[in-house]
């Protein structure tokens, strides 16, 4: 058991979450949770997908158990009413948790919506424009449809920025081995080198007879996003392409902005625009940034850094709650802020690793 799965649960046995939760809403002091993918059950011997192997993918079962929770134990609010609640101390017991989602997957709509409805509860997706409109889908996101089509083959692949030798990816180890191999050129290298990498996987598929599910049908289209809105849910800006903002020249930072809002108010009219920070972490915006926001009439932003919000936290820079696959415990550990901190030391080191990953030099 591992040492944080260990604490969550003494915390639950000493009814430790049921006060932090009473004492936040208390102080005025609220939880946006963030998910990613809420997938269907993998058939019977299929290797984890790449997004539940990064821990962006919560089974629907499990989501259900979650939202069964939350009915249970707190009050689900839009965001909008968060923002007007927050720092406002409160007499209730019961917790407000906002529910956001990050890359508009399709399988939102499919799996998460209906248990969101059967419990009438309000949430917000963040989409990134160019998935909705069906023009490019982020090159991270193209690697991971390729990987996951080539369970049980041999991968072997030799670019300036990554070099993979027949590689079997026979087991979850072997799926993650490849991931961190192969992330590096994606997320920094070239063009050319990326293009050079899609070539080799490609022709990898074909040779073992696979045919990759097209990346764009991961992501809701416009109609999908329409019928969100029709539905009663909320929707936000994750930029136009992904890009971590502050790579971007000052230009380029602005365009981005400006047109991922665009596409959202053609979708849902004139509504509260929130923001949703590619990656979030605190080097992957700026003061810039936030000033561009601001310009393009949007309300708040939404950072990846865990924690509550109360009432010093800034409206562009409101913290998270990322939630994956995990049990009751440390679900209620998690929503009532206790492992905030250790959440935010454990993403630190991780992304430590991914930065070491991607400037070392491959041999």
């Amino acid at each position: 058991m591992s040492a944080r799965a260990a604490f969550s649960r003494v915390a639950l046995a000493a009814k430790a979450p049921a006060l932090a939760t009473h004492l936040a809403s208390r102080s005025g002091r609220g939880p946006i949770l963030m998910y990613h993918s809420i997938a269907g059950r993998n058939a019977d011997g299929a290797l984890r997908a790449c997004l539940d192997l990064l821990g962006m993918q919560v089974s629907v079962r499990t989501f259900e158990r979650q939202m069964a929770i939350l009915e249970r134990d707190c009050d689900v609010i839009s965001l909008s009413d968060h923002l007007a609640w927050r720092g406002r101390p409160s007499a209730q017991a019961r917790q407000g948790v906002v529910i956001t989602f990050d890359d508009g997957f399709a399988d939102n709509l499919a799996n998460a919506v209906p248990v969101l409805e059967r419990h009438g509860f309000h949430a917000t997706f963040f989409l990134i424009g160019c998935c909705v409109a069906q023009t490019q889908v982020p090159w991270i996101y193209s690697l991971y449809a390729l990987l996951d089509s080539l369970d049980h083959a041999t991968l072997s692949v030799s670019t300036p920025g990554a070099h993979v030798d027949r590689l079997v990816i026979a087991s979850n180890g072997a799926k993650m081995a490849a991931i961190r191999a192969l992330r590096p050129v994606v997320m920094n290298g070239t063009g050319a080198e990326r293009l050079l990498l899609f070539d080799q996987l490609t022709d990898t598929a074909l040779r073992h007879g696979r045919s990759a599910v097209p990346a764009e049908r991961l992501f809701m289209n416009a109609t999908d996003a329409r019928e969100l809105v029709a539905r009663g849910f909320g929707l936000g800006a994750h930029s136009m392409t992904h890009a971590r903002l502050t790579t971007l020249s000052p230009d380029a930072q602005r365009q981005d902005i400006f047109d991922s809002a665009a596409v959202v108010r053609k979708l849902q009219g004139d509504r509260m625009l929130p923001f949703a920070y590619p990656f979030g972490t605190a080097g992957s915006y700026s003061p810039n940034t936030t000033a561009v926001l601001k310009d393009a009439g949007f309300a708040c932003a939404l950072t990846t850094r865990s924690g509550l919000n109360g009432p010093r936290t800034d409206r562009f820079e409101l913290r998270r709650l990322e939630i994956g696959e995990i049990g009751e415990a440390e679900f209620l550990a998690t929503v009532s802020g206790l492992l905030s901190f250790p959440k935010a030391v454990a993403r630190a080191i991780l992304e430590g690793r991914w930065r070491r990953a991607a400037t070392s030099e491959t041999p």
